[in-house]
C-alpha cells in the first residue's frame, strides 16, 4: 500500500506539508523531473469533488463518470519518510480544468483515458491523455461530505436541501 501525499525533507528545520497534487506545469522542473520521467502511477476512483461558492457559501460537487466505471487519475510516486519508517507514496496530476469542470475550480485532477498509455516506462506528460468532459456527470452533494465526524454516506450523497441550509 501507498501513502497519499509525497513528504519531502524538511527545509531550514521547517517541516513541509505532503504533496497531495502536482501541477502539471511545475513538473518539468526540480525534484520533480526525476519522478515524471521514471515513476508514473494510477489511483483508482470512483470520482472527485470539487466545491464553487454559492450563495457566500461553499457547495460541494461530484465528478464521475457517466458509464459508472471508476476513473484513474495520472499521478506521480515516491518514497517518504513517515514515522521513521521509508514508505511508498504518491501524488495526483493536476492540470487546467476541462469544460465541465471550469465552471466549479481552476485546476483538475488528470483523469486518464488510457490508464497503460501513462504506465509506460517511456511515456510523458503529453502521453497523460485525459478523459473527455462528455464522459464525466456532475451533481451537488451534501457539506456534509467535508465533515469528518459525519459517518451517514446517505447523508453525503443526498444534496443538501435549503431546509439543512440553515
Amino acid at each position: 500500500m501507498a501513502r497519499f501525499g509525497i513528504v519531502f525533507p524538511p527545509r531550514e528545520g521547517k517541516k513541509r506539508p505532503p504533496l497531495l497534487n502536482a501541477r502539471t506545469d511545475s513538473l518539468r522542473r526540480g525534484s520533480f523531473k526525476s519522478m515524471l520521467a521514471n515513476r508514473h502511477c494510477v489511483i483508482p476512483a470512483q470520482g472527485f469533488y470539487e466545491w464553487r461558492d454559492e450563495d457566500g457559501k461553499k457547495q460541494p460537487y461530484y465528478f464521475a463518470r457517466k458509464d459508472g466505471q471508476p476513473i484513474m487519475f495520472a499521478g506521480i510516486w515516491d518514497y517518504s519518510e513517515v514515522k521513521g519508517d521509508t514508505v511508498p507514496s504518491f501524488a495526483i496530476l493536476t492540470d487546467e480544468p476541462n469544460a465541465l469542470v471550469a465552471p466549479y475550480h481552476d485546476r483538475m485532477p488528470v483523469v486518464l483515458e488510457d490508464a497503460g498509455k501513462w504506465l509506460d516506462p517511456k511515456a510523458t506528460l503529453d502521453d497523460a491523455e485525459p478523459l473527455g468532459p462528455n464522459e464525466f456527470e456532475v451533481r451537488p452533494v451534501n457539506r456534509a461530505v467535508n465533515k469528518p465526524t459525519e459517518k451517514n454516506i446517505d447523508a453525503i450523497e443526498a444534496p443538501q436541501s435549503d431546509k439543512a441550509n440553515t
